[in-house]
Formats: structure tokens, C-alpha cells, sequence
């Protein structure tokens, strides 16, 4: 029996306990594709009190592939670890659009061993990022990390209210100076803000995540060497969740970065997702 639609974008094969990716979601961003995995998996468990023994998912993600590639990218960057239970007293449903929501620390704890379990980085990826944190020499993790999304973020969501980057900038400086850590790590498709940070506060960007240029309304998804690029950009994902202090924007790549620390302990959201766009504005 097929379970259509367990939640957006996947079935779910209640015979064979099969998650399965759907067309609807194939040309969808990174991590907009994994939230939903993760979202679906959540409702197979609160339904069925199981978890999928496997996720066929080699139709989606087609625009880090080149014609014809059938590389399932799931299994090129993750791994299921078998050895996390997860059992009836663990139910929780996870919404397709929860990573525009603030960030709740009973929530994340909850969700944590089903993001272990299912979003465990392979060997390969695992040694992508060791081999990053010691070209960049950022295995400490007592620093500051921020991720700042630029580029179409504007138009997401039918016009996501965001600020621009000035207050994470501020924000920075002070964990910097309050703090006293001398290690900032900064992940954007803003070059100009990227280039600030090196100035400002001598941080690390991992070069290896760069997109090259982009216009301002543009996805950001390189144009070469996508499946590499997709290697690197998950392990910086999960370096700056690892990191003592992490400033983010509301979305998929914070919510990932989140849910691998496990908590929102010293996490700052920004959240101005929650203010209607007039609150900005003074009419004379």
C-alpha cells in the first residue's frame, strides 16, 4: 500500500517501509529537499511507529546533476546509522515549513535523533570535513560562526522580510569582544559581506563553498563541479553548527546547522520572518 503523500513531496510505502521522493520536489533547493525528508520521516514514525529502512529519492536534487547522472546524491552525502533507536515513546511531527519558524529548544532535542539517524555524514563526506576543519585550522570549535543568506532569499516564501547585513555584523562584534574569541567563521553567497568579515574580524570562509558570482535574484547553485561543491557545503553546514556561537538566518541551511548542534543553546535567529513588512515603514 502506498501512502501517498505522507508529507509534501514524498510517498511512503508502508510494505516495504520506503520513503520515496516524488517529481513535485525534483528540481527543489539543497536543504528545502532534505527538510522535507527529515519532516516526512517524523510523520512515517507518528503514524506507523516505524522509521523508513530506506529512501529512494534518485529523481530530486536534479539540478546538482548533469544530464543523465543517476547518482542518488542522499546516499552521496549521508548515511542511515542503524545503530540509533528510535522508538514509540519518541513521537514528534515535524511540519514541511518548520524551519521558518523560531527555532524551539525542546523541539530541536526532539528532532535530534532522527536528524542523527537518517543525516549521519558517510565516510566521504565525514572525510571532506576533517580535511576542511585542518586546512582552515578551525577544529576548535570555542568560536563564532555566522550564516548570512543573501541572493534570492528576498523572494522566498512569496517575500521574506529579512535584514540586511548590518546586524549581524554588530551582533558579531559584540560575542567578539564579550567573549573574547578571536575565531569567526562566515558563510554567505555575499561577497562583499564575506571580504567585510576577513577585514573586520580576520575570519575564515571556506573557499570550497563559494558559488562564484550570482545575480541578486538568482538560486544560489554553482555552476561546475556541482556534486563536490555539495560535499563541502554540507560539512561547512555542519562545522558551523559546531561552533560555541552561531548567528543565522532563518531557513534551511541554519535549521540544518541547528539541528546537527542538537539544541539552540547560544544560536541567534534572526526573526524578523515574524514582522509584517509596515512595521519598517513611518507614514507621514
Amino acid at each position: 500500500m502506498l501512502h501517498k503523500d505522507i508529507s509534501f513531496g514524498y510517498d511512503y510505502d508502508t510494505i516495504n517501509n520506503v520513503l520515496i521522493s516524488t517529481d513535485i520536489i525534483k528540481n527543489y533547493g539543497l536543504f528545502s529537499s532534505f527538510t522535507l525528508m527529515l519532516s516526512s520521516i517524523t510523520q512515517v514514525h507518528y503514524h506507523y511507529g516505524v522509521t523508513p529502512k530506506d529512501i529512494i529519492c534518485d529523481n530530486f536534487l536534479l539540478k546538482f546533476k548533469e544530464p543523465n547522472d543517476e547518482t542518488n546524491i542522499y546516499k552521496f552525502l549521508f548515511k542511515i546509522d542503524d545503530s540509533i533507536v528510535i522508538d514509540d515513546t519518541m513521537k514528534i511531527l515535524m511540519g514541511p515549513n518548520d524551519h521558518h519558524l523560531i527555532y524551539d529548544n525542546q523541539k530541536i532535542q526532539k528532532l535530534s535523533p532522527f536528524f542523527k539517524k537518517y543525516f549521519s555524514l558517510n565516510n566521504e563526506t565525514l572525510d571532506v570535513k576533517n580535511s576542511l576543519e585542518t586546512k582552515y585550522n578551525i577544529k576548535d570549535n570555542n568560536r563564532i560562526s555566522v550564516i548570512y543568506r543573501g541572493s534570492d532569499k528576498w523572494i522566498d516564501m512569496g517575500g521574506f522580510t529579512q535584514v540586511g547585513p548590518n546586524p549581524y555584523i554588530q551582533l558579531t562584534d559584540e560575542i567578539f569582544h564579550t567573549d573574547k574569541l578571536m575565531n569567526v567563521l562566515i558563510q554567505s553567497d555575499e561577497k562583499r559581506l564575506i571580504n567585510f568579515y576577513s577585514y573586520k574580524f580576520k575570519s575564515t570562509f571556506i573557499r570550497e563553498t563559494d558559488i562564484g558570482d550570482i545575480g541578486h535574484n538568482e538560486d544560489p547553485t554553482p555552476k561546475n563541479n556541482k556534486k563536490e561543491w555539495l560535499r563541502n557545503y554540507v560539512s561547512s553546514i555542519f562545522i558551523h553548527g559546531e561552533s560555541k556561537h552561531l548567528i543565522t538566518y532563518t531557513g534551511n541551511s541554519g535549521f540544518f546547522s541547528v539541528l546537527h548542534r542538537g539544541n539552540t543553546y547560544n544560536v541567534y535567529q534572526e526573526n524578523t520572518f515574524l514582522k509584517n513588512y509596515k512595521e519598517f515603514f513611518n507614514k507621514n
